[in-house]
C-alpha cells in the first residue's frame, strides 16, 4: 500500500472530472489505496479537513473524515482496512491527535467497519440530504 498524489489521480478521469473534483476538493487530501501498481477499489478515497469539530468530538487536534469509500466490487476484500491505514497515516503527518467522522445512523455496515477500526460513538448531528433531515452518528478515534 502507498499514497499517491492528487495530481496522478487526477490523471485517469476524463478532464472536466478532474477539474471539478480538484475545484470541490481544493485544499484538501486524498488518498487511495495501491498495491503491486493498481488501483484497489476504484476511486475509493478519505478526503481530510482540518478546523472546527462539534462539541462531542472532544479529543486534541482534531481532523475530520469527510468521504470514505469502496467501490462494492472490492468490499470484503481488505481494501477498507488498507485505505484507513493510509488516512490514519495521512491525518498522522498532518499533525492531528484525533479522527472524526459522521455516518449515516442507519447505515449499521460502515458503523460496525469503523468500530471495528477503533472508532467510538461519540454523539450525533444533523445532515440534510436535499429537503430530508437525517441524523449522523459521530464517531472519534484517537491517533
Amino acid at each position: 500500500m502507498r499514497l499517491i498524489g492528487y495530481a496522478r489521480r487526477l490523471l485517469s478521469m476524463p478532464p472536466h472530472q478532474a477539474a471539478r473534483l480538484a475545484a470541490a476538493y481544493a485544499g484538501r487530501a486524498a488518498v487511495r489505496v495501491v498495491r503491486r501498481g493498481r488501483a484497489m477499489g476504484g476511486h475509493s478515497f478519505g478526503p481530510l479537513r482540518e478546523g472546527a469539530a462539534p462539541a462531542c468530538v472532544g479529543g486534541a487536534a482534531p481532523i475530520e473524515l469527510l468521504r470514505f469509500y469502496v467501490d462494492p466490487a472490492w468490499q470484503g476484500r481488505g481494501v477498507a482496512q488498507s485505505l484507513m491505514d493510509a488516512v490514519v497515516a495521512e491525518a498522522t503527518t498532518r499533525g492531528a491527535k484525533t479522527v472524526w467522522l459522521g455516518v449515516w445512523e442507519r447505515n449499521p455496515r460502515a458503523i460496525a467497519f469503523y468500530a471495528k477500526s477503533g472508532f467510538r460513538d461519540a454523539g450525533s448531528q444533523p445532515f440534510v440530504l436535499g429537503t430530508d433531515r437525517q441524523t449522523d452518528r459521530i464517531m472519534v478515534r484517537a491517533i
